[in-house]
């Protein structure tokens, strides 16, 4: 059983390495073309058309899928996950663009599992441990090491700017820690794919 197992994994891991290659694509180009166009349609705006395109696209493969009726019974939840946690964290992430670089926002938004342990502590009352808490402690510092010299940085932005679209990124991360226990302890049994339609008709 071991070695079919490994004969399994070992064929079927260039895919997966194919299948993380193109995810990290996609997720990083997101913060290109965050930067790219928050200037012109303002962080607001930009997200609303961006949930709104996702929606429009997945909306009718949930109706193939006969997922429309969990829309209506988890409504409220759905609600609630698109408007507080999704909308509010990407229109932060693209206040940020208006004034950091794609790679910093993707840097600060890198540190949203960072801020879900502290969240299932307080509100879950999960304990951390002594391994995740080193951990939290090294992702903290390296997102001071590499954002200590920008407080002064970006053409004509003011310190007080820079410092302010910082804020605004680890807000972001800290919604998204929210958002992850929430979903986790009050969304298991709803269809991802009509979680993601909700959430994004909702945003």
């Amino acid at each position: 059983t071991t070695e079919i197992y490994t004969l399994s994994l070992h064929d079927a891991l260039p895919i997966y390495i194919v299948d993380l290659g193109v995810l990290s694509l996609l997720w990083g180009a997101a913060y290109l073309f965050t930067r790219s166009a928050v200037d012109q349609f303002g962080p607001v705006t930009l997200i609303a058309v961006r949930m709104g395109l996702a929606a429009i696209v997945l909306l009718p493969l949930l109706a193939w899928r006969g997922g429309l009726g969990q829309l209506r019974r988890h409504a409220g939840l759905l609600a609630l996950q698109g408007v507080a946690f999704t909308a509010l964290s990407f229109v932060m992430i693209a206040g940020a663009a208006l004034t950091l670089s794609a790679g910093s926002i993707a840097v600060l938004n890198a540190t949203a599992p960072m801020f879900g342990a502290p969240v299932a502590w307080v509100w879950l009352r999960e304990p951390i441990g002594r391994w995740r808490a080193l951990g939290l402690v090294i992702g903290l510092v390296g997102v001071v090491v590499l954002f200590a010299d920008k407080l002064g940085w970006v053409g004509t932005s003011s310190a007080a700017g820079v410092t302010w679209a910082i804020l605004l990124g680890l807000g972001s991360s800290v919604v998204w820690g929210v958002a992850a226990n929430f979903s986790r302890t009050r969304m298991g049994g709803i269809d991802p794919l009509a979680l993601t339609v909700g959430t994004m008709l909702a945003a």
